[in-house]
């Protein structure tokens, strides 16, 4: 799988991001994209998270930039997300990404063990055909009283 699926598909996971445009120099991504409304909760609680693991300029070898792009579309006023992930000019930009998509990573839920395992108690049944004793005559064989 190649570095541009992987970092949308962290994105949609991660935070419902859907990706419209993808835009990578040397140096910068620039991804373009929107989230739809029952998906904001997860979409805010990613971006706090990318925003406080990127750290300060010329402290951190990767910065991101998030903002919204506006646009007017059917005399509706709309926006898209815009995510710009910049490489310091030491970093290469596949390493960057590299802990861009890692730290994404780290806010996609585990599944909600509140219900408790799933689990099913499945009866063992023997039967005579089954048993198959060896030439000594051991193994598996009905005990007297036993049900089958």
């Amino acid at each position: 799988m190649s570095m541009d699926e992987r970092i949308k598909g962290v994105l949609r996971r991660a935070g419902g991001f859907e990706v419209t445009n993808y835009e990578q120099s040397e140096d910068r991504l620039r991804i373009t994209g929107r989230v739809a409304q029952e998906d904001s909760q997860r979409w805010n609680v990613l971006m706090k998270h990318l925003l406080l693991s990127a750290g300060i300029p010329g402290e951190s070898p990767w910065q991101v930039d998030l903002s919204r792009k506006y646009f007017v579309r059917d005399d509706k006023m709309l926006f898209s997300w815009r995510i710009i992930v910049a490489a310091e000019p030491d970093t290469k930009l596949s390493d960057a990404l590299i802990t861009f998509e890692s730290i994404a990573l780290e806010v996609i839920p585990l599944p909600r063990m509140d219900q408790g395992p799933d689990v099913v108690d499945v009866p063992l049944q023997a039967s005579s055909t089954r048993l198959g004793l060896g030439p000594e005559g051991k193994g598996a064989r009905i005990i007297k009283g036993s049900t089958q």
